[in-house]
C-alpha cells in the first residue's frame, strides 16, 4: 500500500511549471515522491500539532499541503497530499482544540519538512529531506499605561518577533539524524527562509513545538 497519496498530481505539476517554466515538472514530481517514499519512515508523524502538514521543496519553490491518517489497528500512517501552494501560503489545517492556543496559526504556517540537494546546503549531503525539530524565538515585553481617574495602571504584554530560527535535522528511513543539523531563519510574515551559518542570536530562546500536543 502507498504511504504517500497525491490527490491531484496534475495540480502539483502545474504549480511546479508555474514557478519553474524551464523545468521538467513530471520529473520534479517524481523526484519529490521518491524522496518522500524512501526517506520518511512509514510510521513517521509529520507533526504532533495537528493532522495537517506542510512540505517545502526548496528545489522548485512549491509547498505541498497534506494531512495524515492512521489505519485502524495498525501503526501505518498514510500521508495525503491535497494541494500545492506558493511560498508564503499556508494551511489553517485541522487545528481542532489547538485553535485557541497563542500563535496557533503562526505554527501552522511553518513547513514540517524541507526537500533539497547539496547545492543548496551541505546538510542535504546526509539526506535529501530535513525535518523541523526545534525553534528559537524572541519576545519583546511591551508596557502600556492606562489612567483611570487619578490612578495610573501598567499592563505588560509579550510580542513575538516574526523572525524565527528553525533547527533542521536530516531524516532517513530509520528516523532522525540527531548528530547533524543546520539553522534556518524563517520570516513568519511572508514565509521567506534562508540557511544561516552558526547559531541564532543569543537573545533568541528555545520553543519546542512538539510540546503543544496534549495526548
Amino acid at each position: 500500500m502507498d504511504i504517500w497519496i497525491f490527490k491531484d498530481e496534475k495540480h502539483v505539476i502545474e504549480r511546479i511549471e508555474e514557478r519553474n517554466p524551464n523545468s521538467n515538472p513530471e520529473n520534479e514530481l517524481g523526484r519529490i515522491k521518491k524522496i518522500l517514499n524512501n526517506y520518511v519512515p512509514e510510521g513517521w508523524r509529520l507533526t504532533r500539532f495537528s493532522a495537517d502538514f506542510l512540505i517545502r521543496d526548496l528545489v522548485t519553490g512549491i509547498t505541498l499541503v497534506g494531512y495524515q491518517t492512521r489505519l485502524s489497528n495498525s501503526t501505518k500512517v498514510i500521508k495525503h497530499i491535497t494541494t500545492a501552494l506558493s511560498i508564503g501560503g499556508f494551511s489553517k489545517g485541522k487545528l481542532g482544540k489547538h485553535a485557541e492556543l497563542p500563535h496557533a496559526f503562526d505554527i501552522a504556517k511553518r513547513p514540517n519538512l524541507f526537500l533539497g540537494d547539496p547545492s543548496l546546503n551541505s546538510i542535504f549531503e546526509y539526506s535529501p529531506v530535513v525535518a523541523r525539530q526545534y525553534e528559537k524565538v524572541f519576545y519583546r515585553i511591551l508596557e502600556t499605561t492606562f489612567q483611570i481617574g487619578k490612578d495610573n495602571f501598567t499592563r505588560c504584554s509579550r510580542v513575538k518577533s516574526p523572525r524565527e530560527y528553525l533547527r533542521l535535522n536530516p531524516l532517513n528511513s530509520s528516523g532522525i539524524d540527531h548528530e547533524h543539523f543546520v539553522w534556518m531563519e524563517w520570516i513568519a510574515i511572508n514565509g521567506n527562509c534562508k540557511f544561516i551559518n552558526g547559531n541564532p542570536p543569543k537573545d533568541y530562546h528555545g520553543e519546542d513545538f512538539w510540546l503543544l500536543q496534549e495526548e
